[in-house]
């Protein structure tokens, strides 16, 4: 993989003088993160490295890709039933071969290098398809999308690129204000596999979207082990999920509003359904404010009923939330051209906890971006957001070439 870098780097030039039609950009970007953890302040840094490639071949090819090449520094295994409240902790399943004792509950930050998307696309005469790994996002919410059946946001940073999937994708027109979209990302096998049709049409000032799913949830059991030796792991869960959504996105009385619905039905669990109400406003001095309201069917209504299950899920992004009923709200305020300054609060309704998050963002010279931000967890000890998820902060600095 190291030899596969290089060749890249050193092709560049090349490249770029043998094809004008490419494009070659991206970022590197230097994070560090601290939390203090069980009366403990631990570290993290991270080096990323991201190449773009992007080019048109011809009138009705376009090509696009990017790789990632990412190290980590300082605390490499974060310990996350450290972060549980007791009662989650004694659900634990710990392992011991010849009196060592192997803990599986553990948060690695493994040095990374992939391949993050990598497609094609073709414009056909009223229609595009695009084939390989590549942007696969719906919704219009901020924080949460209940109608994207691919991605689950991380909200210490909802904003924060997402992750290729690999897929084959069509965008049909059907006029000026309609356009039908189907999703085809494969698996093992046609089950497995996802399937999605959107229809999106413009109605008055709105963007309305209706969509129908069909994929698998895998997440897995935490109370259970698997039986290899080598590389012990958790059972995963296999369960159909069949989904029908709805989302709109516009302005009413100067306000920004968008909102999400999703039914999920379930073959092996309960069937329920999400709900997420969202609007902003941008004032003239260039303030801007947004809050958005999140109902999770799937969410635990009483934190009396948190189980280790549902903390390791949420933290494991296999589920987009723990709690039922939350609100994010962010305000964000331009100290210079070059400075913002912004508060982000993420309220629990159904748990009484609460996350609030400063934010700096400062761009330094043209092509060099400082972002900084602080979490800091007001909850009881086994509300969502308890000061045992480790208070702290992170800051990030990218370069843009």
């Amino acid at each position: 993989m190291k030899r596969f870098i290089l060749l890249v780097l050193f092709s560049l030039p090349l490249m770029a003088t043998a094809q004008e039609a490419i494009s070659i950009f991206g970022y590197f970007e230097s994070q560090f993160m601290g939390a203090k953890i069980s009366d403990e302040f631990v570290q993290l840094q991270s080096n990323k490295l991201r190449l773009d490639l992007e080019g048109q071949i011809g009138e009705s090819v376009k090509f696009g890709a990017n790789f990632n090449y990412i190290t980590y520094h300082g605390k490499t295994e974060w310990p996350v039933l450290d972060l549980l409240p007791e009662a989650a902790q004694s659900e634990a399943v710990l392992l011991e071969f010849f009196g060592i004792e192997m803990n599986p509950y553990v948060l690695p930050f493994v040095n990374r290098q992939y391949l993050d998307n990598a497609y094609i696309k073709l414009a056909f005469t009223g229609m595009d398809i695009t084939v390989g790994k590549q942007q696969l996002s719906f919704g219009s919410g901020y924080a949460w999308n209940p109608t994207d059946i691919f991605n689950t946001k991380d909200l210490m940073d909802p904003a924060y690129e997402q992750p290729g999937h690999n897929g084959i994708r069509l965008d049909w027109p059907l006029s000026n204000l309609a356009t039908f979209t189907a999703v085809y990302s494969p698996q093992d096998n046609w089950t497995s596999s996802t399937k999605m049709l959107q229809l999106k049409a413009t109605l008055g000032r709105f963007d309305c979207t209706i969509i129908g799913a069909e994929t698998m949830w895998q997440p897995h059991d935490y109370t259970q082990i698997t039986l290899d030796l080598l590389a012990p792991g958790f059972v995963q869960i296999q369960d159909e999920c069949r989904m029908i959504g709805f989302n709109m996105a516009g302005e009413l009385f100067g306000l920004g509003v968008w909102g999400e619905f999703a039914m999920h039905y379930m073959d092996n669990s309960d069937d329920y359904e999400d709900l997420l109400i969202g609007m902003d406003y941008t004032f003239e001095n260039g303030s801007y404010v947004i809050a958005e309201y999140f109902r999770s069917g799937i969410g635990i209504a009483d934190k009396e009923d948190y189980s280790l299950n549902d903390w390791m899920r949420f933290l494991a992004a296999e589920q987009k939330t723990l709690a039922r009923d939350q609100i994010y709200a962010m305000a964000l305020f331009s100290v210079t051209d070059f400075m913002r300054l912004g508060l982000s609060a993420i309220a629990v309704l159904s748990d009484g906890s609460a996350a609030l998050l400063p934010t700096m963002n400062w761009t330094l010279l043209e092509n060099v971006e400082i972002t900084a931000y602080g979490n800091i967890y007001l909850g009881e000890d086994d509300a969502l957001y308890h000061s045992g998820m480790g208070n702290g902060g992170l800051v990030r600095a990218r370069v843009y070439f």
